[in-house]
């Protein structure tokens, strides 16, 4: 009977050390601490990496189906997309799909575009100018169709 105590605490610390050994966070990716939105992607937890850097990439579509290459389980990590070394977007996925918050940036590592994806399709988008300044947003109603807003000359805009 302690035997079978002592196995299951030990099997139980194994899981916890192993979970606690292998989490990572953004802040892990190379390069991650040149964005400027650092201190709000740099505690989000990641399960894998992905990386598509100069047009190369690691992931595959099949069927719409995201997979690492050479391997049949839908893909669950994120996707950080790089040119020139310098990531230009972080994208997430669940089940082979784009999912929740990603992010598009500028060469310098200024936000372009902050995006909230449901199984791949946005549903929101917002996006800015180099100055910071919101050129275009993007409500989408879960489906393909959604409103455009695009901001020009300060306050005045136009939707679509």
């Amino acid at each position: 009977m302690v035997e079978i105590k002592l196995k299951k605490y030990i099997f139980l610390l194994f899981i916890l050390f192993e979970n606690f050994m292998f989490s990572m966070t953004l802040s892990n990716v190379k390069g991650i601490d040149k964005l400027k939105n650092y201190d709000v992607v740099k505690n989000i937890e990641i399960e894998r990496i992905a990386e598509k850097k100069d047009s190369i990439p690691k992931l595959e579509r099949r069927d719409g189906i995201a997979y690492f290459k050479g391997e049949s389980k839908p893909y669950n990590g994120i996707l950080i997309v790089r040119e020139k070394e310098k990531i230009t977007s972080i994208y997430f996925y669940k089940n082979g799909k784009v999912e929740g918050d990603g992010f598009e940036y500028y060469s310098n590592g200024k936000l372009r575009c902050n995006i909230k994806t449901k199984r791949d399709i946005d549903i929101f988008n917002e996006c800015y100018n180099e100055n910071g300044n919101i050129i275009r947003t993007y409500k989408g109603n879960g489906s393909l169709f959604g409103i455009l807003t695009e901001y020009y000359k300060g306050t005045n805009k136009k939707s679509y």
